[in-house]
C-alpha cells in the first residue's frame, strides 16, 4: 500500500502496516503539509507496561497531569486539546516486542486506541494506530 492511502483511507482504528518502519519520512512529511501529528514509539527497549506508558508520555507529549495508567492513556487520547492538530497518526515500530512486553495487558492497549479512534471518527478527526506487523 501506498504511504499517502493511510491519509485518505476511510475509518480510524488499528491497522497492521509492515512497511512502517521504511515509510517514516515520506509518513512525517505528509503529516507535517496535512497538519497531522505523527508520534512514533520505538518499543524494541519497551520493558513492561510503565515503560510503555513513560514513553508515550514523552513522545505523544501527554500533559503533565498524565497520571501513568491504563485510564489516564484513554482520556488524553480521548482530548487532544493539548496538542491540537487535523489528525493523528501513531505508529509503533516492534510491535510484536511490545506485545511481548505487554503479555496480556496489550489488549487493553490496542482496545484504548479504538475507543478513542471511535470517538474521533464521530469527530471527522483522522485517528489512525499504525503496527509495524502483521495482525
Amino acid at each position: 500500500m501506498d504511504t499517502t492511502t493511510i491519509f485518505t483511507l476511510p475509518g480510524n482504528g488499528v491497522l497492521s502496516w509492515p512497511s512502517l518502519q521504511q515509510d517514516l519520512p515520506v509518513l512525517y512529511e505528509i503529516a507535517s503539509l496535512m497538519g497531522f501529528k505523527c508520534y512514533i514509539i520505538n518499543a524494541d527497549q519497551v520493558p513492561d507496561k510503565k515503560g510503555f506508558l513513560e514513553t508515550m508520555s514523552a513522545t505523544c507529549e501527554l500533559p503533565d497531569y498524565f497520571g501513568f495508567n491504563w485510564d489516564a492513556l484513554e482520556e488524553c487520547l480521548r482530548d487532544f486539546s493539548f496538542a491540537p492538530a487535523s489528525g493523528y497518526i501513531f505508529g509503533i515500530i516492534h510491535a510484536k516486542k511490545l506485545q511481548q512486553s505487554l503479555g496480556s495487558e496489550y489488549d487493553t492497549f490496542t482496545a484504548i486506541f479504538l475507543n478513542a479512534a471511535d470517538q474521533w471518527e464521530k469527530e471527522g478527526i483522522v485517528f489512525k494506530l499504525l503496527l509495524d506487523h502483521e495482525e
